[in-house]
């Protein structure tokens, strides 16, 4: 069965977005470039609403719209455009960006069926990237199979922390560790089940 997989940057602090959901505590660093990209192990994304609109309105011009765009993000555009996007919102919404698919939600049960439908159709494995109250539902549901949080050299005293309301212990395995020449740290965690 294909595998959650939650890419997030995160403060040393435990942040994943300030209080107004940004993220420019974040530093980027070539020499992790691609790394992110998760672009040959993953085929579909679960994305929130919230962060449907962010995306969408970047990614789906970015290499027409965007002269600076670097090569890494160049072949994440092209990933990201032509991949399977299920978009959760609790309300029905226009989507105009390509290959994407509304799933309806209404409580935690109609999220852990769309969620076990989704991993259970072919493909590769699923990530979850962008968007604060999706990722904060989906750890506290204990949905995750594996944890890619790149936890960038900064604190910020306060904003939206990945693990809110978390009910139960969460026992992970480290899989592997890469860090980058500005501090920034990612470790693959495996939920161990």
């Amino acid at each position: 069965m294909r595998k959650v997989i939650l890419y997030m940057m995160v403060t040393y602090d435990g942040y994943i977005a300030n209080e107004n959901n940004g993220l420019d505590w974040s530093v980027a660093d070539p020499s992790m470039e691609g790394d992110h990209l998760l672009t040959s192990g993953w085929d579909t994304a679960i994305i929130g609403y919230g962060g449907y609109k962010e995306l969408s309105a970047y990614w789906p011009t970015a290499k027409e719209d965007d002269p600076n765009i670097s090569e890494n993000d160049a072949v994440f555009s092209d990933h990201i455009n032509s991949q399977k996007k299920f978009i959760f919102s609790t309300s029905k919404r226009e989507l105009s960006w390509n290959n994407s698919e509304l799933v309806l939600i209404s409580d935690d049960a109609s999220i852990i069926e769309a969620v076990t439908r989704i991993k259970q159709q072919p493909g590769k494995d699923i990530v979850v990237y962008g968007g604060v109250r999706i990722a904060q539902t989906l750890a506290r549901l204990d949905l995750f199979d594996d944890y890619l949080p790149v936890t960038q050299p900064v604190v910020i005293g306060n904003g939206k922390p990945l693990f809110e309301h978390i009910k139960q212990k969460l026992n992970l395995e480290v899989v592997d560790v890469k860090h980058n020449k500005a501090g920034a740290v990612r470790i693959h965690y495996r939920r161990a089940r």
